[in-house]
């Protein structure tokens, strides 16, 4: 009788997004801002609200809370607040442990909630921690829109202070171009390979960072010595990859999701010219195939898909402008503050909407068909942002661990 091998795992990302990070004082046109809003709400109240909720959710830092909870996640140690005697739990380090396979901290991005300097390194240094502690063989970090802020809300800030805060925060934080040659791990015994790289879609601009917008074109986008045209040059590194033996599966890290949940929002939020990153990705014609076949993002604080609706296959349903085969993945924020009193814990929470959350994503090689993957995905979670992080069960399934199947 025939034997069904099982696939074989191969590497593991765990990717976190949004921390948003704020340790220096509120950001230095506050009162300005709150001036502004106060008068336009004088002509419509309806518009003060939404623009009052949209400044404090924008300057929102990180909650300390979020951060000693996925510690205390990851060591299985009691949080500060439980009672005495509490019995140890399971660490994460253990949940997450599978086979000798290697564990990737992916960082899609906004450290920071003002862009300041101090929020910015401590973040950092926060991360390269916990990579430290679930035992990390690359920490792979971006940055956001909120890092582009200079210390203040980008509208009410001079063109000077943005071209100085840029200038300066790349010199210090991310000195080099993007894209670059990838991160890469074989696949298994086939002879191919994972391959991840990463875009900037950043506009340190005050218009556009102000509606939360990005692009994908020149980095730095303001161009000078050392500036990339990022697609075409994602396509010359797939190309010369080509040459290697064995195929790729390709994974790309953007801050801004290339395909927007819906409902699609075109003048805040979303990726300028989305249509034509989109087209360059799919790369029809190209003798590659896809210059990428899975984006991971993150910038919406949800997840996306939700929670247990990975589809069956890349296929069906795809993410328009992206192309069949093609997949998105958003992850919401580890760490933003809750504005407000959070709800009392309950079962009947979304999980998708889940305030502190990260996603953990396994992939594994599928026998008898080289040129697929398997990706399991899990989401790590606080319950309405209260207590400790654990493996968010699916609803109406056993175990928190749900399946797609992607070919390259």
């Amino acid at each position: 009788m025939a034997t069904t091998t099982a696939p074989a795992p191969v590497m593991q990302i765990v990717h976190i997004s949004d921390l948003h990070f704020h340790v220096g004082p509120a950001p230095q046109n506050d009162h300005l801002v709150r001036q502004a809003i106060a008068l336009l709400s004088g002509a419509s109240s309806g518009l003060g609200q939404w623009l009052l909720n949209y400044w404090e959710d924008g300057r929102a830092g990180h909650a300390l809370d979020a951060l000693v909870a996925f510690e205390c996640f990851l060591t299985g140690n009691a949080m500060p607040n439980e009672p005495s005697g509490t019995p140890p739990y399971v660490s994460g380090v253990s949940a997450l442990h599978c086979a000798t396979i290697p564990t990737w901290l992916v960082d899609t991005g906004d450290l920071s909630s003002v862009g300041d300097d101090v929020s910015v390194r401590d973040e950092m240094a926060w991360v390269d921690r916990m990579a430290k502690l679930m035992g990390a063989k690359k920490t792979i970090r971006l940055y956001g829109n909120h890092d582009a802020w200079p210390k203040k809300f980008p509208l009410l800030a001079s063109s000077n202070e943005v071209a100085r805060h840029r200038t300066q925060f790349r010199n210090t934080h991310f000195a080099r171009s993007w894209p670059q040659n990838p991160q890469s791990i074989p696949l298994g015994a086939t002879g191919n390979r994972v391959d991840l790289y990463c875009l900037n879609s950043v506009i340190h601009d005050r218009n556009f960072n102000t509606r939360a917008r990005g692009q994908i074109r020149l980095d730095p986008h303001w161009g000078g010595i050392g500036a990339i045209d990022q697609l075409p040059e994602l396509q010359g590194l797939v190309a010369r990859r080509s040459r290697l033996p064995g195929k790729a599966f390709r994974i790309l890290l953007s801050h801004h999701p290339i395909h927007y949940p819906p409902p699609i929002r075109t003048w805040v939020m979303s990726l300028r010219r989305a249509n034509h990153v989109a087209r360059q990705l799919i790369n029809q014609g190209g003798s590659t195939g896809p210059l990428a076949h899975l984006v991971l993002s993150g910038h919406t604080h949800e997840l996306y898909p939700g929670h247990g609706a990975l589809p069956p296959n890349a296929a069906t349903p795809h993410h328009p402008p992206l192309g069949l085969h093609q997949l998105q993945l958003i992850v919401g924020s580890l760490s933003k503050a809750i504005r407000g009193v959070p709800p009392h814990v309950s079962s009947a929470h979304n999980v998708d909407a889940e305030p502190h959350q990260c996603q953990v994503l396994r992939f594994f090689e599928v026998p008898g068909s080289p040129n697929s993957v398997e990706l399991r995905r899990a989401v790590i979670g606080r319950n309405n942002g209260t207590g400790r992080f654990k493996l968010m069960p699916l609803r109406a399934r056993r175990g928190a661990w749900e399946s797609t199947f992607l070919n390259f």
